[in-house]
């Protein structure tokens, strides 16, 4: 129960003026007597630097051999590194059921940093789902947190991941990895 309260606190203050939402508290039965009123103000946000990342990169990074080839382009809005898109601004997931009954998915956000570089959040999840013929209720999740960003006409990639069995913290050989790439195009 306490639970919808909060949430309907935020969205009260959210989505309303002042006197709307101590309404809306007041008649969720929380009291607003300690609350302090406030009035909502527009706010101009500074426009956001923006880098063009496109075009196609090689790189020899990390325990490769052999050149990584990857595409990329983006806009304001998006970025896409071989086809694979994400929203720049929002909220993306995908998710599937892999044979086996296994369940895998990612959820991921991206922004731009003041000084035009991209960071993108995301959580990879891979485990069995209850029913599956040999059931282990195992779930692994990888956190990433990537910041791309050019330096002297090279396309940066600075990675940090965290590996989770269960919800136990996994030690990870590399967690942090910065891989450079060269323009081909």
């Amino acid at each position: 129960m306490l639970i919808k309260k909060v949430l309907a606190t935020i969205l009260g203050l959210a989505i309303s003026t002042s006197s709307f939402s101590f309404g809306l508290l007041a008649s969720l039965g929380i009291d607003t007597s300690q609350l302090t009123k406030f009035t909502v103000a527009k706010v101009s946000v500074p426009e956001i630097k923006t880098t063009n990342f496109s075009g196609d990169w090689i790189s020899y990074c990390g325990n490769h051999h052999e050149a990584i080839h990857m595409k990329v382009s983006n806009n304001d809005s998006f970025f896409s590194a071989d086809n694979e898109r994400i929203e720049i601004g929002g909220l993306n997931k995908q998710s599937k059921i892999t044979s086996g009954n296994r369940a895998e998915g990612n959820i991921s956000m991206a922004h731009w940093t003041k000084d035009g570089h991209l960071i993108i959040s995301a959580i990879a999840y891979e485990g069995e789902l209850p029913g599956a013929m040999y059931y282990s209720s195992s779930m692994e999740q990888i956190v990433t947190r990537a910041e791309i960003s050019m330096d002297s006409g090279k396309l940066i990639f600075d990675t940090k991941i965290s590996l989770f069995i269960d919800g136990e913290s996994i030690p990870v050989t590399k967690p942090t990895d910065r891989c450079v790439y060269s323009r081909i195009s």
